[in-house]
């Protein structure tokens, strides 16, 4: 090895057929030394071809770039934050190893991409992609919420990650906007101030395909019939018609006692508590399918092929966290599926009592029942429970919140026939309904919230604004295995002293 001669090519010239060397050796020159001298295997010569691809050339199309745009990287890239969209609206548990996966991913996309173009190398169709990519509707929930959590004080799903305290998550979920807009608009500067690779196959192949990007799925219409068109449009009326069905429908409980023409956040809040499926198609499925298509339709990515790299394994392996916990919800998927408007009305199934619950009435402020006196105690909460063999159970507050860290047992009741329910009781000093009543129902308030984030827990009918798992019943409260979550929370909403999460009184259960 020490008697190559690297600053001399070729490293052998008397096998190249130079004049003044009569080796024996090279005196008819071996077929791979004909093939590595004239390229004429067409894989290899697309191959040297895509190492620097002319500008001006567009023989072979765009040029691989498997790390980015390969079929595995790119079904990675749509399972991973379809995954933690769903993970985030019904299991908000997971939430912080949920933000920071999708962090990693979204940076490593943007900083990668602009340092490729930095250097040019790569083709604005790549280019497009990681932009695309990094522009999930994924990332979009995580940056209202961001901004959400900066501007307002109040709890939402995404508390836990990106509420009080939670500064240098917020800048980073917000960094992310600018960064995305800024690659935007490099994509649609000229390419004499941004060399992209391979910018005649812009024109040949794609036709300013900058231009059509966000109208991708769109693209598909063309030179369709009439029919056609509607049968790709047709889920997407079926959402247009649902949303005004709907309010229809909730119009009493919207516009309640409410002088706003379009009470746009009630209307929100009331149509996604009563009809969940209506928030799945509009929050995750529809938004999650045009993304698709916008990077799938209107690309050629027809050279991309998988090769075990680095990259390609890389990006495998981060969705697998998601994918696994999303199958983990499978279970509750069904239940929650089971127990929608139109599944119940399709299977002749008759509304059951948790489908009666009235919805909360934020706005109703008098008709107060006087509550009877207590005596004088710290506040503090419990919940009773009736199991099966019709023994009374009591948790507190504190218990329900962290039910692995002490016994849930408070004080066994003794057997009776009691009808089985769950209902909180709260013990105030004061008993009237001016300072101290304020105070209960801001702290139950306050002790429901953290409840709720802590549970998952929500019901397509219950009364509450988190929905952390709309419709999807968890898992079954301690020394309570018949009662699910959905069944704990319609017993605990119609208890005779019920609020809602507003700290309003809104009548006696049934």
């Amino acid at each position: 090895m020490s008697s190559l001669d690297a600053t001399t090519f070729p490293d052998r010239p008397e096998c190249f057929g130079l004049s003044g060397f009569t080796n024996v050796t090279c005196t008819i020159p071996s077929p791979s030394m004909i093939g590595f001298l004239n390229i004429t295997n067409a894989k290899l010569y697309k191959q040297f071809y895509c190492l620097n691809p002319p500008r001006d050339s567009c023989a072979f199309g765009y040029c691989p770039n498997p790390d980015i745009a390969s079929p595995a990287v790119r079904i990675a890239t749509y399972a991973q934050s379809i995954c933690f969209s769903i993970i985030i609206l019904y299991s908000p548990n997971d939430i912080i190893g949920t933000l920071f996966a999708q962090l990693l991913a979204t940076y490593s996309l943007l900083l990668s991409a602009a340092i490729a173009i930095s250097e040019s190398q790569l083709t604005r169709l790549h280019a497009i992609f990681a932009i695309g990519a990094a522009g999930s509707p994924l990332s979009f929930y995580l940056c209202v919420y961001a901004v959400r959590s900066t501007f307002s004080s109040k709890v939402h799903r995404m508390h836990e990650a990106l509420g009080k305290g939670k500064i240098l998550n917020r800048v980073l979920v917000v960094t992310m906007f600018p960064l995305w807009v800024y690659g935007l608009l490099v994509l649609h500067l000229p390419s004499e101030r941004h060399r992209f690779q391979q910018v005649a196959c812009d024109e040949v192949i794609q036709h300013h395909l900058i231009r059509k990007f966000f109208f991708g799925p769109f693209t598909l219409l063309m030179g369709r019939s009439a029919g056609e068109i509607f049968q790709f449009l047709s889920p997407l009326i079926a959402l247009l018609v649902a949303w005004p069905v709907a309010i229809y429908l909730q119009r009493k409980e919207i516009w309640k006692k409410h002088n706003k023409l379009f009470p746009w956040a009630r209307m929100w809040r009331k149509v996604v508590d009563q009809y969940p499926f209506i928030q799945f198609c509009t929050v995750i499925v529809f938004p999650s399918i045009y993304w698709v298509l916008t990077l799938e339709v209107d690309a050629k990515f027809t050279q991309e092929h998988f090769t075990p790299t680095y990259g390609q394994l890389l990006a495998i392996f981060a969705a697998i966290p998601a994918v696994t916990q999303a199958i983990q919800l499978i279970p509750r998927f069904i239940m929650w599926l089971n127990n929608l408007a139109f599944v119940r009305f399709v299977t002749l199934r008759p509304q059951t009592r948790s489908h009666q619950i009235p919805l909360p009435n934020p706005d109703d402020t008098h008709h107060r029942p006087q509550r009877p006196s207590a005596p004088s105690k710290p506040s503090a909460f419990s919940a009773t429970s009736i199991d099966s063999n019709n023994t009374t159970w009591n948790y507190s507050m504190e218990q329900l919140h962290h039910p692995d860290k002490s016994p849930p047992l408070i004080s066994p009741g003794s057997s009776s026939t009691m009808i089985p329910r769950a209902h909180y009781v709260r013990h105030n000093s004061d008993s009237s309904d001016s300072g101290g009543a304020k105070l209960q129902k801001k702290h139950y308030r306050r002790e429901r919230e953290r409840y709720e984030v802590s549970q998952g827990l929500g019901s397509g009918s219950s009364t509450s604004t988190f929905h952390g798992a709309v419709g999807l019943p968890s898992r079954a409260l301690p020394h309570t295995p018949q009662l699910t979550d959905l069944q704990y929370a319609e017993k605990l909403y119609t208890e005779p002293w019920n609020f809602d999460e507003y700290g309003r009184y809104h009548g006696p259960g049934s």
